[in-house]
């Protein structure tokens, strides 16, 4: 059978060697056969045999009514039948199979005695029928087998198939069912030999199930000859779908046995710092559950309160660890990136040593691959490509699996690097998730926050930050924020202007530090005291405009005294995002912030520089290019890479003063110590922009024009990052055409073999695979009009 009709594969192989339960159905024993010879019959087949032994029923539908009938006029009669039917004398040896696996639970709506036959022999198990003795506990050698609708060998004990005794099982067998109901919704089980005219008991597992969440991602269904429908049916229960019959199934696992290994290991005690360790449940701050859905970072508490909805990628991540390969989880800004990982953290069991790690440095990488040693591990790490090196140290050690999370625009960019030494890494991009899961995610809303209007809500990106901003019931951050901190800043402007200081510097991708604090306020007092109490204001001032509210806005983390952040990087960097211009309040921020703090006492100087001079900033904020100007001048005594030069180019460019980004794209070519296509990338563009709107007379311009598209093909050609590149080829390419169509069409046909192929390449995140097809279907029209 191939490996494509099962979802969740490897999780699956994973778990039928390490232990696994089973719900068996009729379509289970299709290949056992009775005294006579005659296969056990299957769903409406043994209606049909009854309808033969029993005239008086020839006209019921269903099994069910016919056998309420049967109990009540025929009972022994009917119980010989059965009996006589469904004793097993001859099963397919294929069957043995099950002796070889790790099996902890049978259950079962069958009255067959199959599985007592294949585990008579077993050297490794017995069945322990709980319908006789009662469960068994602690004995690895025992299988409790729970025959929820009776059993051939204990016919006195009745069988039920009547409506009436369906209907009285969940409460006359309780224990049972609840155990069965713990099963589904926590542990590994396999459904198997069940079909759609089944599905009654599986809805009647959930419908007294009282709410409960099931986001058991260990829970299959072998289906056989299904439609689509049926699968969509199952699906909507969770279930990981098996296409297969019997006899493949019994197949399968077969060839699972056979392979090589284990999936467990042996590990020694290992003395790691507590910081690298997933926390116990009951050792972390408790916070109100909404708190998460008014945008609050995730936090342990939410985790552990089981509430938080899994997507449908915590099962594909899942069975992607269980192949023991190198994950790389990448997605835009807050598309749950980091509840994803703490959820996979802390729920996901293995033998290695299970460990967390956020943002770490080289010299990070290489102590936490000195304290394991050689001991296998498996390590969960948030924005894990704040330092490539870091990657690479790890990523080069063997016995460690690497499950790292990032935003797709920094993967992008390191992408090729990765490759070069770490060709073997799955790769999964989170930023949209399905019907599924929005529905789920709505569902989960308090009912308090919850919008009126939630459902049916039309989502114009299926992304988690956008499912929930348009259904939960508190106004737009974006709203918010360009109100608020205006008004703070005329009640106190020192804190307010403060509180908009740490937003930016955590929007860099670091926390801010009390040194920080003290040398920007350097102006305003050296009196560590008085420092300390602007940091406290900052609270209080939001406290005073919007009261218990104030919790969503304060996103101060006072937890550790001398480091301080906004409640999330995605907040921080809205905050700043939509602070009012007029104000002039980031303006006045950056300002001070590159004349007042030194580099040195910048934490993580190495990541707050790839985001701090950043053009997307300084476009919006500095309107007047010369203040724009000024200010990257400034920037130089903080930092003078290449990539500050070319930021700055970016800007002077938007701002149309194409002399200034002319002469700062040269700086950074001259500073760049190697031939850097992003740069060249940089340069194209200014020279394209820089010429467009010239009135060509003599055709330089023209000429121009194709020079800078020439460089973007040499980029194109000799890069990997080749989204990138045809991003920006195409767009030049289309505003090339609009002027001069002839010339332009050879390099929209390049442009659309391009995009073609970029389109589909993982590599390219969620943002830009999107930018890519909006590009892709203009390009399409005008290939099309020409064909």
């Amino acid at each position: 059978m191939n490996a494509d009709k099962i979802q969740s594969v490897n999780l699956l192989k994973q778990k039928i060697k390490e232990g696994i339960s089973l719900f068996l159905g009729s379509g289970f024993s299709v290949l056992a056969s009775n005294s006579e010879g005659k296969k056990l019959p299957v769903g409406s087949a043994l209606l049909k045999e009854l309808k033969i032994k029993f005239p008086k029923i020839n006209k019921f539908p269903d099994l069910a009514k016919a056998s309420t009938v049967l109990e009540a006029n025929a009972k022994q009669e009917f119980y010989n039948f059965l009996v006589n039917r469904f004793t097993v004398k001859e099963y397919h040896n294929s069957y043995e199979i099950l002796n070889e696996m790790k099996l902890k639970n049978i259950y079962t709506t069958n009255i067959d005695n199959l599985t007592h036959e294949i585990f008579s022999k077993s050297l490794k198990y017995y069945i322990n029928d709980t319908s006789i003795k009662g469960q068994v506990v602690g004995d690895k050698r025992t299988i409790n087998y729970y025959p929820l609708h009776g059993c051939v060998l204990n016919p006195e004990k009745g069988f039920i198939f009547s409506n009436t005794k369906i209907a009285s099982a969940y409460s006359d067998q309780k224990d049972d069912w609840q155990g069965l109901r713990r099963t589904i919704f926590k542990d590994a089980i396999l459904f198997w030999g069940w079909s759609f005219s089944d599905s009654d008991v599986i809805e009647a597992i959930y419908s007294s199930s009282r709410g409960a969440t099931d986001d058991n991602v260990l829970k299959w269904i072998v289906l056989y000859d299904a439609e689509d429908y049926e699968i969509d049916f199952y699906r909507a229960l969770n279930f990981n779908i098996i296409r297969a019959n019997t006899s493949e199934m019994l197949d399968f696992i077969k060839d699972v046995i056979a392979e090589s290994g284990t999936s467990q290991v042996n590990t020694k005690q290992l003395d790691i710092p507590r910081e690298y360790l997933v926390p116990q449940i009951g050792s972390v701050p408790l916070y109100p559950l909404r708190n998460f859905y008014e945008g609050d970072t995730p936090r342990w508490s939410y985790i552990f309160s089981g509430d938080i909805v899994k997507t449908h990628y915590y099962n594909i991540i899942s069975d992607l660890i269980a192949t023991n390969r190198n994950i790389f989880i990448i997605g835009v800004p807050a598309a749950g990136k980091s509840t994803l990982m703490m959820q996979l953290a802390s729920e996901y069991k293995t033998s290695k040593h299970k460990h967390i790690l956020n943002a770490p440095t080289k010299e990070n990488a290489q102590y936490y691959a000195n304290i394991i040693g050689s001991e296998p591990c498996l390590i969960f790490i948030d924005e894990c490509l704040s330092d490539f090196l870091s990657m690479k140290i790890l990523l080069e050690k063997s016995n460690i699996q690497v499950v790292g999370f990032d935003r797709d625009y920094r993967y992008e960019g390191v992408s090729h690097k990765l490759r070069s030494f770490c060709k073997d890494y799955e790769l999964c991009d989170i930023s949209a998730i399905n019907d599924l899961d929005i529905q789920k995610l709505v569902d989960k809303i308090p009912s308090g926050l919850r919008k009126t209007s939630a459902f049916g809500v039309k989502i114009k990106d299926n992304t988690i930050f956008e499912v929930l901003r348009k259904n939960v019931q508190i106004p737009r951050l974006e709203d918010r924020f360009s109100k608020v901190v205006p008004q703070l800043y005329e009640s106190n402007p020192v804190a307010t202007e403060l509180f908009v200081m740490i937003c930016y510097v955590h929007s860099c991708g670091v926390p801010v530090s009390y040194d920080m604090v003290y040398s920007y306020l350097r102006d305003v007092t050296t009196d560590y005291k008085k420092v300390y109490k602007i940091i406290g204001q900052i609270g209080s001032i939001i406290k005073e405009y919007y009261g218990d509210s104030s919790y969503f806005l304060t996103g101060i983390n006072f937890d550790e005294q001398d480091y301080y952040k906004c409640r999330s990087n995605y907040l921080a960097e809205l905050i700043i995002r939509n602070i009012p211009v007029y104000t002039g309040i980031v303006k006045n921020v950056l300002n001070k912030f590159i004349e007042n703090v030194p580099p040195f006492k910048i934490s993580r100087f190495d990541i707050f520089k790839k985001r701090a001079f950043d053009a997307d900033i300084t476009t919006r904020v500095f309107n007047n290019y010369k203040e724009g100007l000024d200010f990257y001048k400034g920037c130089l005594i903080i930092d003078e890479s290449e990539f500050l030069y070319q930021q700055a180019a970016i800007y002077f460019n938007r701002k149309k003063k194409y002399s200034l980004a002319f002469e700062w794209i040269d700086k950074a070519k001259n500073n760049s110590p190697f031939n850097s296509f992003s740069i060249r990338n940089t340069h194209a563009i200014i020279l394209f922009n820089a010429n467009f709107e010239i009135e060509d007379k003599d055709g330089s311009v023209l000429q121009l024009l194709c020079e800078s598209l020439n460089i973007l093909k040499e980029c194109y050609n000799n890069d990997k990052r080749k989204g990138f590149h045809a991003k920006i080829f195409a767009d030049l390419s289309l505003k090339l055409y609009s002027v001069y169509p002839e010339v332009a069409y050879e390099y929209i046909e390049l442009a659309y073999n391009w995009l073609s192929n970029e389109k589909g390449n993982p590599d390219n995140g969620y943002t830009i695979r999107k930018e890519i097809n909006e590009l892709y279907n203009k390009v399409s029209i005008i290939i099309n009009y020409h064909n």
